[in-house]
């Protein structure tokens, strides 16, 4: 999305205001130790000392958070980790995104933002996402398709009753409009179908989402006709 561009560690700042107390000791000086090497060492955080923080989470990650914002933190620190990887590979002209180390850094970071937005479903959380930092994390172009699917649903769904807190009022069409485009990147013309006519019931008929509905609704035709014809040569065999 664009509305919100986040560095890969921002959700540090989030953190540093107003800790929960739903996190003890071992979170909180988990925490101070995150704030303590920005300020010594600028931000982003150097490789190696993210690395030193993601060991000294293992603990934290076996002993399991309430707070999405935990989980979060650690995909932002991965996600930086696959940043310098990119950059490193980069100058030596060996970059390549679907190498093992880059796919595992992607897959990994990616499971934390899931386990982020798992906590974020709990009703009883320390803490929820703001649609600001779901912007964010729909706003990779390399979040896999469920991460996006369920970070935009949020942010609607907020936008819907009033919670996005965002200074736009097409906020909600144009995460739609989004959702739209990831269904469309991942061919998905049902989901596209579907979500154009929660559009229509939500906003109203207009050109350009009626001429969006023909376009889909052309496709699926299509698409189901070759299924139709596919299966009765079946039939016929």
């Amino acid at each position: 999305m664009k509305f919100i561009k986040c560095s890969a560690l921002c959700i540090v700042f989030f953190l540093s205001v107003g800790l929960p107390m739903a996190h003890a000791e071992p979170f909180m000086d988990w925490y101070k130790k995150i704030g303590a090497v920005e300020a010594a060492k600028g931000f982003p955080i150097p490789k190696e000392d993210i690395k030193v923080l993601l060991k000294d989470a293992e603990p934290l990650i076996k002993r399991g958070s309430d707070d999405p914002r935990f989980y979060l933190q650690m995909g932002a620190f991965v996600k930086q980790l696959r940043r310098y990887y990119y950059e490193e590979s980069k100058s030596l002209g060996t970059y390549d995104l679907n190498s093992p180390e880059s796919q595992a850094l992607i897959k990994e970071y990616q499971s934390y933002y899931r386990k982020a937005l798992d906590a974020d479903d709990k009703p009883d959380a320390p803490a929820h996402f703001e649609a600001y930092t779901l912007s964010a994390i729909a706003d990779d172009v390399l979040a896999a398709p469920d991460v996006k699917e369920r970070a935009y649903r949020k942010a609607i769904a907020l936008a819907q009753a009033g919670k996005a807190n965002i200074p736009n009022e097409t906020y909600e069409y144009t995460t739609y409009q989004f959702l739209l485009e990831s269904y469309s990147n991942q061919k998905n013309p049902d989901k596209y179908l579907e979500t154009l006519n929660e559009m229509i019931d939500r906003f109203g008929s207009s050109e350009e989402l009626e001429g969006y509905k023909t376009k889909v609704e052309v496709v699926i035709e299509k698409r189901d006709r070759k299924a139709a014809l596919k299966a009765s040569k079946v039939v016929a065999k």
